[in-house]
């Protein structure tokens, strides 16, 4: 008896199926149950498959079919992936990375496929019972930016009626591109603490924007979920609809966990006809594999993470403006006031002699 796929539950049974059934009370066709694995696109199968973690168009379409299947009894197709030369046990989270019809598949017991109930039930004569699934395999995203470049992986799959594997196993080999992935926790102006995404994972940006007396930096962190480097030679962009992205400088810090970002002035971002704009933010790495965009297509979900309470959302207007990530509004304009960004303004004992508001509706700053 053989155990190679734990998906398989209590080892196997012959390879060779005789007619009159098993002790698990499965009657057999006539004949050895076979699995063949054949790509759809005709591709030899032992050509190797190129995924791109998160990247669904270079999934691979493979065609699995199972020949004399148990004329009774509930078979199953079961595929487990496996890092090359790696444990089961000890990587699950890459082989995991590999998705069957969304289904992860490493871990222990793999992935389970589409029952057949009584081999001839598929619609073909029972002696030659045959059933075809079809597989989407494809790689995910993970938390491993600090993966290899490249590595192989191993799907395995085998047929199992009652529990009891009755084929020999079929495998392929995958090759995993993996991406570095642009995923941010914080949003801090440079010198405080306050983090523009809420409670809640809302991101909004609220300000007038940098002046001549001061450039305003808004510093940005990884999320700590996201292992190893995460911003690789980053650019950061203004997005909007209404026009062309606007780029922002960008500093990456050595760690390549932190970038400092520089946000335009309210002209800079805005124009001089309107008091006010709305802006998302697109952070995007050298290679172009990954980026962060906040809103992105889905207008929903920027990130979102593992657990959860783990996402980051765009802000929502609430007088007909859509998804935003930047809200730039005029700063208030009185000569009573020291200009914004004045280094009174940061002083706990002259701080109201700034103030804030939008053009001419100007309100004292409160102390400190």
């Amino acid at each position: 008896m053989d155990c190679s796929i734990h998906g398989a539950t209590n080892c196997t049974a012959s390879n060779e199926n005789q007619a009159g059934g098993d002790d698990d009370g499965a009657a057999q066709t006539e004949g050895t149950t076979s699995l063949q694995l054949a790509r759809k696109d005709g591709k030899d199968i032992n050509t190797g498959f190129l995924l791109i973690e998160g990247n669904s168009s270079t999934n691979v379409n493979v065609q699995a079919t199972a020949s004399y299947l148990p004329s009774s009894g509930i078979s199953t197709l079961t595929c487990l992936a496996t890092l090359r030369g790696g444990t089961t046990t000890g990587n699950d989270e890459r082989a995991n990375d590999i998705r069957m019809n969304g289904i992860p598949i490493g871990g222990t017991s793999g992935g389970v496929l589409k029952e057949v109930v009584d081999g001839d039930a598929v619609g073909v004569v029972s002696s030659q019972a045959q059933h075809v699934w079809n597989l989407d395999l494809g790689a995910a995203h993970d938390l491993y930016n600090d993966d290899p470049e490249q590595r192989d992986m191993i799907v395995t799959c085998l047929i199992a009626t009652n529990g009891l594997q009755v084929s020999k196993e079929a495998s392929l080999t995958l090759n995993v591109i993996n991406v570095i992935r642009v995923v941010p926790s914080s949003f801090v102006l440079f010198g405080k603490d306050t983090n523009f995404i809420n409670a809640q994972g809302r991101l909004e940006i609220i300000t007038s924007g940098s002046t001549a007396n001061h450039q305003l930096k808004l510093v940005v962190q990884a999320h700590p979920d996201i292992q190893g480097e995460v911003f690789v030679k980053s650019s950061t962009f203004g997005t909007s609809a209404l026009h062309d992205p606007i780029p922002l400088p960008t500093t990456t810090h050595a760690s390549k966990r932190t970038i400092v970002v520089d946000l335009p002035t309210f002209e800079g971002a805005c124009g001089a006809t309107v008091d006010i704009c709305y802006l998302g933010i697109q952070i995007a790495n050298e290679n172009g594999q990954s980026n962060f965009t906040c809103p992105n297509e889905n207008n929903v979900y920027c990130y979102n993470g593992p657990a959860n309470d783990d996402a980051i959302v765009p802000a929502f207007g609430l007088d007909g403006v859509g998804s935003y990530t930047l809200r730039y509004v005029s700063e208030c304009v009185n000569g009573d006031y020291t200009a914004a960004g004045s280094k009174e303004c940061s002083v706990f004992e002259t701080s109201q002699t700034c103030a804030f508001g939008l053009k001419d509706n100007c309100k004292p700053c409160p102390f400190g």
